[in-house]
């Protein structure tokens, strides 16, 4: 942890090497002995950033826009990483998600022009994270859970870093809670769906049994996702095929009544192959 605090945090503007490092720890060191922090050593993972003090020191040498990625995604009442801890008992055990998130933020968040690498590596993850003793796969398994849910923390080939900006897997499902099924995501299908033709004399999408015509032509009924598929409980995509295929609406199917009383003949292809075969 003093490596990082004396490499990369000194590289920030006003930030002085010795006397910032100093300041840091005091304040760390006070707010562990004040909330009866029993770890046998101060690490990365450690860092109270729940506390004012100590997340204001930090941010203080930090661009604008810092504090809200901290009561997000890594420390705070708020936080994603409180959250799933509350909802997995192995890792609030050990607070492994706060501990991974304070690691990568510890060691990605001063950031310069002159850096050709971003984040650190998983290895540095887990090794800022996990105390003596504890089992890596808790902190792997955190890690994991990190990436699907928090919003600001980004990674590439095996490397973390936290950023002011929402990473693109979280801005899309942010964007994705404001369109809705039927008023939105359906009408898109449908239209694009329209469009397919090939062997079919018509394509019906997302419409009811009576809106298909009762006619010899070979038609596509495309059902609506709301209608899924299962090959284990409930098939709703099944009950919907029976339902159509039994009834037009209220009204039977005539011409599929009729083709089904109509003796079953043996397509051209069969007949010319049996001639053949008799000659």
């Amino acid at each position: 942890m003093f490596d990082r605090l004396y490499d990369d945090w000194s590289s920030l503007d006003n930030f002085q090497r010795t006397r910032g490092v100093l300041k840091m720890m005091a304040k760390i060191i006070y707010s562990l002995w004040k909330d009866g922090n029993n770890d046998p050593l101060i690490m990365a993972g450690s860092l109270p950033f729940a506390d004012t003090d100590t997340r204001n020191e930090f941010t203080y040498y930090l661009p604008a826009g810092w504090d809200p990625v901290v009561d997000r995604d890594i420390d705070g009442p708020r936080a994603e990483t409180v959250a799933i801890e509350n909802h997995d008992a192995r890792l609030g055990a050990v607070h492994a998600c706060r501990r991974t998130a304070r690691t990568i933020f510890l060691g990605s968040a001063p950031t310069t022009s002159s850096q050709l690498v971003r984040g650190i590596e998983m290895e540095r993850v887990l090794l800022g994270s996990a105390q003596p003793e504890q089992q890596l796969g808790l902190y792997e398994d955190a890690l994991r859970r990190l990436g699907d849910k928090l919003h600001y923390l980004n990674s590439a080939n095996s490397r973390y870093w936290f950023d002011t900006r929402p990473n693109l897997r979280r801005e899309m499902e942010e964007r994705k809670k404001r369109f809705k099924d039927r008023e939105d995501v359906f009408p898109t299908l449908r239209q694009r769906l329209n469009n397919l033709g090939g062997c079919f004399g018509g394509v019906h999408v997302f419409t009811g049994s009576a809106d298909v015509p009762d006619d010899w032509t070979l038609r596509l009924v495309v059902l609506a996702p709301d209608s899924p598929y299962s090959k284990t409980g409930p098939n709703a995509a099944l009950n919907k095929a029976l339902e159509i295929l039994k009834s037009r609406g209220e009204q039977a199917w005539h011409r599929t009544m009729q083709r089904r009383s109509e003796p079953r003949r043996q397509p051209p292809m069969y007949r010319q192959r049996c001639n053949l075969l008799a000659s």
